[in-house]
């Protein structure tokens, strides 16, 4: 958008916090999952209904597994014996199978409460102290490139290409293991090129699931947490302004912010059943160095997309509170330099600007004690509590499937 336009949106709306209220209710659900596409149209997530979206997954998430079922059973291999591993024994196939479907259904909810963060950002914006330092450029400019970046543009559709890609690789190489499972996995599988029905069937079954469903969802996900980051980090470097309002006393013991950590609970909770890709392995293959590493690596991925769109939120919460510290202490020091102006005097009883300085003094360290405990994290320990019961479900889990393992 040039100078031109938006000198037109300033004039059409009048004032910088009619201008966010605009974009910010322009990205609501509906066109948040936009980010999507085309997942949005194949399960239906603009229609915010969970049976919308569920009868999709099972039209084209549930009805493959079973055809593959159907193509299995006639050539034989839904159970093949000796050491061979059946489409009935097979436990990767039967997570990728509820893994996919678990991940469509809980995007609805999960892009609502984004949609539910992003209206709220408006009032986190302190206008008052945006107009005082004539900031009203750079704050309107973050809302305008973070509209736009959903939109669309030339980088993030490389960066889903970059995703899609990815998945389809990740189905060339598991079509290539399985041409000769025996030299790969010492044994017979269901999906070998020696069953073609199968083969076909489940390259065509992972394509779809692998090389759009999983890697679309990821890249939505992650980007929808960019969008958290990159507007509160550059909200916090808006000059030596902290633009970003934090309540004191809020109830949400969170700062009134949040709204924010919910939204980025909801994604823990989308990507969650992605761990039982790892549980799933542990089942497999027991606790063996690749399985251990990987199952870190994801726990240390969680963390990530929890506390990294957070940090920048912590630091414009920070620079913030700074700031109203600062305030508060130059204000006091001006009032007790008076006070102690005062003191000098020979009089035994304080004068008038000594007794009206004492109560000055009084609140402004009541001020500055409320002001001290002001929260620089967005979320409070019953947000942690939740965060981290997640990843000790996962760990339970694996513990779990690490036992049966051993015992079947």
């Amino acid at each position: 958008m040039n100078n031109a336009e938006n000198m037109k949106e300033n004039t059409e709306y009048g004032s910088p916090e009619k201008v966010i209220r605009c974009r910010l209710d322009k990205m609501n659900a509906y066109y948040l999952s936009n980010i999507f596409w085309p997942l949005d149209i194949i399960f239906k997530l603009k229609h915010k209904s969970l049976l919308a979206t569920l009868s999709c997954c099972i039209l084209f998430l549930g009805i493959p597994p079973l055809l593959l079922i159907l193509i299995s059973w006639y050539e034989g291999t839904l159970i093949i014996q000796g050491e061979g591993v059946g489409l009935l024994e097979h436990t990767g196939f039967m997570a990728f199978f509820f893994v996919h479907i678990l991940l469509i259904l809980l995007l609805p909810r999960t892009i609502t409460k984004f949609a539910g963060a992003l209206s709220k950002i408006e009032k986190t914006v302190d206008f008052i102290e945006v107009n005082r330092k004539n900031t009203q450029n750079e704050v309107v400019k973050i809302f305008r490139s973070a509209d736009k970046l959903i939109a669309g543009n030339i980088f993030t559709k490389t960066f889903k290409l970059i995703a899609i890609f990815i998945g389809i690789a990740s189905v060339v190489y598991n079509a290539i293991n399985t041409i000769e499972p025996i030299e790969v996995y010492h044994h017979e599988v269901w999906d070998g090129l020696n069953y073609l029905g199968g083969y076909l069937g489940a390259r065509i079954y992972l394509l779809f699931c692998w090389g759009l469903v999983l890697s679309v969802t990821l890249y939505g996900l992650l980007f929808l947490c960019y969008i958290i980051f990159r507007v509160y980090s550059m909200l916090g470097k808006i000059g030596p302004v902290g633009v970003v309002s934090v309540r004191p006393l809020s109830p949400d013991r969170s700062g009134g912010l949040k709204h924010i950590n919910t939204a980025m609970m909801a994604v823990v909770i989308n990507v969650f059943p992605l761990a039982l890709f790892t549980v799933t392995l542990v089942y497999i293959h027991g606790i063996t160095v690749p399985v251990v590493v990987g199952t870190i690596g994801w726990i240390f991925f969680v963390c990530c997309i929890f506390f990294i769109p957070l940090s920048s939120v912590h630091i414009a919460m920070s620079k913030r509170k700074q700031m109203i510290l600062g305030e508060i202490e130059a204000k006091f020091n001006v009032v007790h330099d008076e006070f102690r102006i005062s003191l000098n005097s020979t009089n035994l009883k304080l004068n008038e600007p000594a007794m009206d300085s004492l109560p000055s003094m009084y609140f402004l360290h009541i001020a500055y004690e409320i002001s001290e405990k002001m929260p620089v994290w967005p979320f409070d320990i019953r947000t942690l509590s939740k965060f981290f019961s997640v990843i000790a479900l996962q760990m339970l889990l694996t513990i779990i499937s690490a036992v049966f393992s051993k015992i079947f």
